[in-house]
């Protein structure tokens, strides 16, 4: 027990001693080695260098103490490697020395920090790393370990490690590149010898704005003991966690140091990685980077540009630790999103293609840094042709080229007008051609999408067992426009409004449509229904089905017919046709795509009543009912049946392919013919008549109408030669023949010898026909341009004829510019009625004139012979009419003593008549078989052509003439005919035989002069509108005749009162056998309302002296006078009864007042009241 305290008293000297010793070396170091520590410079050198395993050098070594730990200051610490080669330069270091590691033998210092550090790091061909003069091979897998070289473990083995200002340099000889330098790096490090941390920031770099990395290394065991070459064999176990923040860099600005995505031409990049490892274990990578404005660039592949991009991946690098590429596959999670992407892949798509937003996310495998498999466990794509979600699987396969794919996924939204963007190249150009303009409008809603197989293949239209492709799903308000129309071919109208589905299944594209409508040009919407359009291969030789049922007014389908190709393919039979009532067209449409020329069409026309008609000078079918099927090769009749012409008919057969032709049979009755022709009531048709037309189709593709009627049934009640009986057959037949271009001939026979030929050329303008000819009895032959009508026959009545025209002259404007102008009316005849004339031998020949406007007519007959001349005014010029007769027959002969009453025009017809100027020459002119003689007859139409003056009017012939002036006047209070004239009487016998009262005197001459005025003429012809004022004086002359009813008065009045004078034996009419002759007949007659008056006629004859006076109505003749008869008591009863015959012949009831002075006595003197009709006089004698 005493031992133990005098050890514990020895342990305590013991310790004493040390601490005194401690203390004294504590003092010695701080007062005498630390102040001189300089000179201990060579001893520090050799320490450090032992440590480094190099040579170390210092220029300058400076201590002080302050706290617990000294601190070295270092001025110009060089390190040499093995080989004598500088590997570090510090230009001032400041190191705090570590007590415990120094008392093991070994310098470590607590804090080492360092300015203006330059570190030279290099890789070189061997793609080995030199650092501070060691190399590192990273290449080495000999050993799993991997050794440190001892100046790197020796500052491992520093507690902290601060290097600011400092500057580090790459040079890289595997990748020939120039050196990149850093400045301005700060570098920390801290450690235990187990665990370490370090941070390595750089600053605003002209690579980089800013970037920075953190990392921290723990080993299972303190490295610092592997210091001496003996333990320094392996590094332990280990784990390392690190961290990247990189700020605004420039990759193509890394690209000669840092291997980038190939193509990647330019880009802002921002990132932060994580980074897990462990020895032995291939590291895992956490990315998440932000790159904008890149663009991707490959000659071959194209380009892509992203405005921004945000890239997550997280999963083991495909290498060790050692950087060597591992035999197992490696899997990574990722996740990507894109805004304002851009994509150009001319070898791909034919058009760049935009994405407004891109978003991936899922997993991808990764064998020896080659894609092998991707995972997509969401995905959406929007922009403004879609917005489609996807999910599916991507892998690899030695056996196809561009691996084998598994998507599903739908499109929220999905633009039908922007499909062709999205398909490959390899899709048949005239099918995405004919997507890009004929999906002009609509959106899938909720479409499927299913991709699947070997991509090679896509869409495989080839080789469908490679894959399956499909799209689809409902659409709405879609349009298509199927047909578009180009630079020389009409196309199709579109489809609008078109609801459905829509689907593209590998290259079958699909569009089906509930509804729908076409909106032809300017004709109401078409309704469609079960609409198809289909084109079963979009890869090769693209071939384009439109198939669907449709309704809707005719209009619609005529205003189709005349704004799509179906015009020309049914040969533009429908361009002027007309129709009401509603239709339904079933419709199928096959239009090759690279060949829209071979496009071929057939359907069907249902018609359910309304009404058709194929042009507009063709009869109107109505109640047309059946089916019309119809192709691009031609129609076939589906038991069609309707009425027309007021009869029913039937159409059967077709035209083109294998129909033969297409016939039409029914019947027509006579007054729908009469409406139809535009004939008035005064064209007499009556009954019924069956008719057949046959039309065919040329080996040219004309259509050949055959009209053919024996009009037995039908009176036909037109002048001759066109009249015909009820049960009368007379053959008629109408060819109509089109000659190409547009051109056609009309031919029309009826019975034996009437003929027309009508061309049409729609080249020419003008009217429908612009030639023609029509023949009677005569040989037909067409002009070069207008209408010839050249007609010859026994007996024609042109007056009726005439009639005829000007009743129907109203309904015939219902169809103007039909016929060609006329050329010229050629008309002969044995007999020729013209204006109630009966013309022998006779030829009319009217042509017209060019400038100015008018027409010529020449005559020639036994009777009449001469032409006339009419002219259009021009530049306010009245129209004019001129006439020339060598001789001239107006009226019938024979209907002279009969005809009373003339029927006038109708006020319409005068309406808007102008008078023309008027210049008539006639050597012989017969009225109403009359020779009159020598007319002349000028008159001018100044002002509109409402009034004709009359200059000049002079007859002529051997027994008097006639001169006179006057007016017509169409317009006004005063309208009609005014005329002053004289007639100068030579001999009134000659005179009055050429007017038709043969014998009614003989001798004779005078004058009468005056006024006539007949008001209203030519509206009418009543003889209460005669005016005027008449005188009249005769001389030397000798009534023929005392039975005339005109002279009855006289005759009554002469024998009654001779009756009182003479004896009972005397023979008063015996006495006025050889007629009366008159020394003087003169007197003035006033004529109103047709009421003729006078109160100073007389008569002088040797007989005795008549004077009358009162009126005389010449409109319902009768008479009220009084007269006063003085005999003349020195005469013979011959000489008296020649004076009684009556003294007016020609005149009319001309009336008498009083006679002249008489040599009898006022006891002998008669009065008598005079009263009854013309035909019937009445005296009676006043007392």
């Amino acid at each position: 027990m005493r031992s133990f305290p005098n050890i514990l008293r020895w342990l305590g000297w013991l310790a004493l001693a040390i601490y005194f010793a401690l203390a004294a070396a504590i003092l010695i170091l701080r007062y005498a080695i630390l102040p001189n520590i300089d000179t201990w410079r060579p001893a520090i050198e050799q320490q450090i260098s032992r440590a480094m395993g190099g040579a170390v050098s210092l220029s300058r070594l400076q201590a002080n103490w302050k706290g617990l730990n000294p601190s070295l200051d270092i001025t110009g610490l060089r390190i040499h490697d093995k080989n004598n080669t500088l590997v570090l330069d510090l230009p001032r270091v400041n190191a705090e020395l570590n007590w415990l590691p120094l008392l093991q033998g070994e310098l470590r210092f607590s804090n080492l920090q360092a300015q203006g550090l330059e570190l030279d790091l290099r890789r070189d061909a061997q793609r080995n790393i030199w650092l501070l003069g060691h190399e590192i091979d990273l290449l080495d897998t000999s050993s799993n370990d991997t050794s440190l070289p001892p100046i790197l473990q020796w500052l491992l083995g520093q507690k902290s490690l601060v290097l600011t200002n400092a500057t580090v340099r790459w040079r890289d000889e595997l990748r020939s590149a120039p050196t990149l330098v850093l400045d301005d790096v700060l570098i920390q490090f801290q450690g235990d010898g187990q665990t370490y941390q370090a941070r390595v920031r750089a600053g605003a770099q002209p690579l980089v704005s800013a970037a920075e990395f953190l990392a921290e290394l723990r080993f299972e065991q303190d490295v610092t003991t592997q210091t001496t070459p003996e333990r320094a064999q392996a590094l332990p176990a280990w784990t390392f966690q690190a961290f990247v923040d990189i700020q605004n860099a420039s990759p193509d600005a890394w690209a000669p140091w840092v291997d980038m995505p190939t193509g990647l031409q330019s880009a802002n990049v921002s990132s932060r990685a994580w980074l897990e490892a462990k020895k032995d274990v291939s590291p895992v990578l956490t990315l998440d980077a932000a790159l904008t404005d890149s663009v991707w660039h490959d000659a071959q592949n194209g380009r892509v540009a992203v405005n921004k991009a945000q890239l997550y991946v997280q999963g083991d690098m495909p290498f060790s630790n050692s950087g060597t590429l591992h035999d197992e596959a490696t899997q990574a999670a990722f996740a990507l999103q894109l805004q304002d992407t851009a994509v150009s892949m001319p070898t791909v798509f034919n058009e760049p293609l935009t994405f407004d937003s891109l978003q991936l996310g899922g997993t991808l495998k990764l064998l020896q840094g080659t894609l092998q498999a991707l995972n997509v466990d969401s995905a959406r794509v929007v922009n403004t042709d879609m917005d489609v979600s996807l999910t599916g699987t991507w892998q690899a396969s030695p056996l196809h080229t561009l691996g084998l794919i598994d998507t599903k996924g739908q499109f929220a939204r999905a633009s039908l007008n922007a499909i062709y963007r999205y398909l490959p190249l390899e899709v048949d150009a005239d099918a995405r051609d004919w997507m890009s303009q004929g999906l002009v409008q609509g959106q899938l809603l909720n479409a499927g999408f299913v991709l699947e197989g070997d991509l090679a293949a896509f869409p495989f239209g080839e080789a469908p067992e490679k894959g399956h492709f499909y799209v689809g799903g409902p659409f709405d308000n879609a349009i298509i426009d199927y047909a578009p129309s180009t630079a020389n071919n009409l196309g199709w109208p579109r489809l609008e409004s078109l609801s459905g589905l829509a689907s593209l299944t590998g290259v079958d594209l699909r569009v089906q449509a509930n509804t729908g409508r076409v909106t032809p040009g300017e004709g109401p919407a078409i309704a469609l229904s079960r609409v198809l359009a289909r084109i079963p291969n979009i890869e090769e030789n693209a071939v384009l089905s439109v198939q669907g049922d449709s309704s809707a007014p005719a209009t619609g389908y005529l205003a189709l017919n005349a704004n799509s190709p179906l015009g020309g393919l049914l040969d533009n039979a429908l361009d002027a046709a007309s129709a009401e009532g509603s239709w339904r067209v079933p419709l199928w449409l096959n239009v090759p795509l690279y060949d829209t020329d071979a496009t071929t069409v057939s359907g069907a026309v249902v018609f359910d009543g309304g009404t058709f008609q194929l042009d507009s000078f063709m009869p109107v079918l109505s109640g047309v009912n059946g089916q019309l099927d119809f192709s691009d090769t031609g129609i076939r009749s589906g038991g069609i049946k309707a009425t027309a012409l007021g009869g029913a008919l039937t159409i059967s057969g077709g035209l083109g392919g294998n129909n033969k032709n297409l016939v039409v049979q029914g019947q027509a009755d006579s007054q729908s013919i009469s409406r139809f022709a535009g004939l008035g009531s005064e064209v007499g048709f009556e009954g019924r008549a069956v008719y057949r037309l046959v039309v065919e189709r040329s080996p040219e593709g004309r259509y050949n109408i055959d009209l053919s009627s024996d009009l037995k049934g039908m009176r036909v009640d037109l002048p001759s030669p066109l009249g015909k009986f009820a049960d009368e057959a007379k053959a008629l037949s109408a060819q109509w023949q089109p000659l190409g271009q547009g051109r056609a001939q009309l031919r029309v026979r009826l019975g034996d010898n009437l003929t027309m030929d009508m061309r049409r050329d729609p080249a020419i303008k003008g009217a429908y026909f612009n030639r023609g000819a029509i023949a009677l009895s005569q040989p037909l032959v067409v002009p070069d341009s207008g209408l010839n009508i050249d007609a010859r026959y026994p007996s024609l009545d042109l007056d009726a004829w005439m009639a005829l025209i000007g009743s129907s002259t109203s309904d015939t404007e219902k169809a103007p510019g039909l016929l060609p102008s006329l050329n010229q009316i050629r008309i002969q005849s044995e007999r020729l009625r013209v204006q109630d004339v009966d013309l022998d031998k006779a030829t009319l020949t009217l042509a017209p004139l060019r400038q100015p406007n008018g027409w010529r007519v020449d005559i020639s007959s036994s009777q009449t012979a001469g032409t006339l001349w009419w002219r259009e005014g021009v530049l306010g010029q009245p129209a004019s009419l001129e006439g020339k007769f060598a001789r001239l027959a107006l009226g019938n002969p024979q209907a002279s003593a009969t005809k009373t009453e003339i029927e006038p025009p109708s006020e319409s017809r005068l309406e808007g008549f102008k008078i023309p100027s008027i210049e008539l020459t006639v050597n012989d002119l017969v009225v109403y078989g009359k020779n009159v003689g020598e007319v002349v007859l000028n008159g001018s139409a100044p002002g509109e052509g409402r009034t004709l003056s009359i200059d000049q009017l002079e007859v002529k012939n051997v027994g008097a003439t006639l001169s006179g002036k006057g007016e017509w006047r169409l317009d006004g209070a005063s309208r009609g005919l005014s005329l002053n004239a004289s007639l100068a009487i030579r001999d009134l016998g000659q005179f009055l035989d050429r007017v038709g009262l043969e014998r009614a005197v003989s001798g004779g001459s005078g004058y009468v002069e005056g006024t006539v005025v007949w008001n209203n003429l030519p509206w009418r012809f009543q003889k209460s509108d005669l005016q005027g004022q008449l005188n009249v004086k005769l001389e030397k002359g000798r009534l023929s005749s005392v039975n005339s009813r005109s002279a009855r008065v006289l005759e009554l009045l002469s024998l009654q009162s001779l009756q009182r004078i003479l004896s009972f034996d005397a023979n008063p009419e015996g006495a006025f056998a050889q007629g009366f002759p008159f020394d003087l007949l003169e007197g003035s007659v006033q004529i109103q309302s047709g009421v003729m008056s006078t109160n100073n006629f007389r008569v002088n004859s040797p007989v005795g002296t008549i004077s009358l006076g009162g009126d005389v109505n010449i409109v319902n003749e009768t008479l009220d006078m009084q007269a006063m008869v003085v005999p003349n008591l020195d005469m013979s009863g011959a000489s008296i009864a020649a004076g009684i015959i009556n003294p007016i012949v020609g005149v009319g009831a001309f009336l008498t007042q009083w006679l002249l002075k008489a040599p009898i006595s006022k006891a002998m003197t008669v009065h008598y009241d005079v009263s009854g009709t013309w035909a019937d006089p009445q005296l009676r004698e006043l007392k």
